[in-house]
């Protein structure tokens, strides 16, 4: 049965917009959004120049990659435990460290706090011999760079490294941390994933057992766990050597150019809003099953499973379609599941390990380890493109572009034609999705960079980051990470959003909420975007013009209250 996803896109970006954690709409979350839809709806330019390459960041795990705030702000976060911001052209504003290894893409929340796993090596001392394991640790920063707090993930035997990256959902004023951990079980046997809830200061809600993967390996390796488990020690290249994946001896596809293929991530969380109901999140254990469960505030409820014992069915990170399927690859092709429960065929002959893409007219770009682009309208393969290249890295979707990061180029292709609009060369890519900024900016990591492309109206740069220097933070133990903040003060006159429009005073777009209480909020916020923890003086007046909030959403009156000044100070 063919099934066709083509609605109107608008429909496609209202669903897209109900779970964007930072408030606008904004690829605030490894792939794109909380159903891993990998689309932006910004007018690009084909990557052909990049406006700035910004070398020298450390090197990054397969699949991690930089998020966007709604102002522009990009967020990454390296295999060496470095957390960096920068200005929509690239230019550097802030970076921390903390200890460990970070192995996944950063998320933010709906104030703009930057949360990051990191994966810390300890010594186990209660066996014999003592054996190297793996702690991971959640930590969240202020979008200025200011150290909150860290949360330790729960172990259940002692051990609690993953390389997924979190997730968030937001259901009116609740906001909550989506973690999967795969537990390791004792005397090497396996691990037992396990998805997690927290609140956003780190309280632990919910923690559901997915599977028992004992002698299993994501990626369908085939190895027990703990003949991969460094994979999650820095610098991974033993993993490529080590992971030959269940999934290329399917025939006909090439291991690319690179010949052994890298250690797959744990695969993401997907969740789809679900409207007039709690959001369904979806879970992968990058082995033999998918399951579903919905969250009611205290526990994870399964709604259904999908088990095969005999097939390597969750390969990578799922997506949903704002129709409610879940799209997932499997050894046997690119199916389809609930929690839209109406049936769409397997698409046979599509092998990935990648998270598949929406495109803006629905349908679906699926990159796949036969080394090219298979387009699906529904279950139909509507077209192939041929990269001849290595790749494990989804594809990003744009209003009229496709982006694909390949070991050799970045390429882009028309979104409607799917013809070939550009291409850059380099000589490291194709582990890491590329990224669309909030004005049309193109990211992409190669290697230790990051390759910014032009918009074509570039965001406005009218307030600089302010001088830096280092100072610590309060002290909580010895793995507290490091932090610098801004000294003295600063006078912003008047304080200006990224997109260079007066700033909004009021929380609410559309109504008169706007006491002085909100304006004090609203003002700090601006502040600790900039590096400030404090604010000194606000003036506020009424006028015409355009003006938004500090996360982009424009105010719909003819006379909006914004700020004439904000002091900011420490």
């Amino acid at each position: 049965m063919r099934r066709t996803f083509g609605r109107l896109a608008i429909t496609f970006l209202l669903v897209c917009g109900l779970q964007a954690p930072a408030g606008a709409y904004s690829w605030s979350q490894p792939n794109g959004s909380g159903t891993n839809a990998g689309f932006f709806d910004a007018a690009t330019l084909p990557a052909t120049a990049p406006l700035k390459v910004v070398s020298g960041i450390g090197t990054f795990a397969p699949g991690a990659g930089p998020v966007i705030a709604a102002d522009g702000t990009v967020y990454l976060a390296n295999e060496q435990g470095k957390v960096m911001a920068f200005r929509p052209d690239g230019t550097a504003w802030w970076s921390r460290d903390v200890p460990g290894s970070i192995v996944a893409s950063p998320v933010l929340d709906a104030e703009g706090n930057v949360y990051v796993i990191a994966n810390h090596p300890f010594t186990d001392h209660r066996v014999s011999p003592p054996e190297q394991r793996m702690d991971a640790v959640l930590h969240k920063f202020t979008a200025g760079g200011g150290w909150l707090r860290q949360i330790d993930m729960p172990s259940k035997y002692g051990a609690s490294g993953t390389t997924a990256a979190p997730k968030l959902w937001k259901s009116g004023d609740a906001e909550l941390l989506i973690v999967i951990i795969p537990y390791d079980l004792p005397l090497h046997m396996g691990s037992e994933p396990h998805l997690l809830a927290f609140s956003t200061d780190g309280a632990l809600l919910a923690d559901a057992t997915v599977s028992d993967l004992t002698g299993k390996v994501t990626g369908g390796s085939g190895l027990p766990d703990w003949a991969v488990y460094s994979c999650l020690l820095p610098p991974f290249v033993h993993c490529i050597a080590l992971v030959n994946g269940g999934f290329e001896s399917k025939p006909g596809q090439p291991t690319g150019p690179v010949h052994d293929p890298v250690k797959q991530p744990t695969p993401t969380a997907a969740i789809y809003p679900n409207p007039g109901g709690p959001p369904h999140i979806v879970v992968a254990d990058g082995s033999q099953n998918l399951v579903d469960y919905t969250f009611g505030g205290q526990a994870f409820n399964e709604i259904f499973r999908i088990h095969d014992e005999d097939n390597f069915i969750a390969l990578g990170t799922p997506t949903v379609t704002f129709d409610g399927h879940t799209i997932y690859g499997a050894y046997d092709g690119i199916r389809f599941a609930g929690p839209n429960t109406s049936a769409v065929p397997t698409a046979k002959d599509v092998y990935s390990v990648a998270s598949p893409t929406i495109l803006r007219n629905g349908k679906i770009a699926i990159v796949t380890t036969r080394g090219d682009v298979a387009v699906l309208n529904g279950s139909h393969v509507d077209a192939r493109i041929a990269l001849d290249d290595f790749t494990i890295a989804a594809a990003a979707a744009s209003h009229n572009h496709l982006f694909v990061s390949t070991w050799h180029h970045l390429i882009t292709y028309d979104a409607e034609t799917l013809q070939e609009a550009g291409r850059y060369d380099w000589a490291d890519g194709g582990l890491s999705q590329p990224v669309i900024g909030t004005q049309g900016n193109v990211y992409a990591i190669e290697g230790n960079k990051l390759y910014v492309f032009p918009s074509a109206a570039q965001l406005a740069t009218t307030n600089a980051p302010p001088a830096q220097a280092t100072s610590e933070p309060p002290s909580t133990g010895t793995d507290q990470p490091t932090q610098t903040a801004s000294t003295g003060s600063k006078a912003y006159k008047p304080p200006l959003t990224a997109s260079g429009n007066r700033l909004l005073a009021c929380s609410d777009t559309e109504g008169d909420n706007c006491g002085k209480s909100d304006a004090k909020a609203i003002a700090l916020a601006f502040c600790q975007k900039q590096g400030f923890s404090a604010v000194e003086k606000i003036d506020t007046d009424t006028r015409k013009g355009a003006a938004e909030s500090l996360d982009g959403q424009p105010c719909g009156k003819k006379k909006c209250k914004v700020f004439d000044k904000i002091v900011c100070g420490n």
